[in-house]
């Protein structure tokens, strides 16, 4: 597949995760998450 398509599924598998973890987080923290993941990936 394409590039757009692995990393949909990246982020998806990592938001399920932090879900998971912190059920009760708010969309902010997770967006925050997000990218910190974003940034150590480069």
């Amino acid at each position: 597949g394409d590039k757009r398509s692995i990393l949909n599924e990246q982020y998806k598998e990592f938001l399920e995760a932090a879900i998971e973890e912190e059920p009760w987080i708010s969309i902010s923290d997770l967006a925050q998450k997000l990218v910190n993941q974003f940034l150590n990936i480069q």
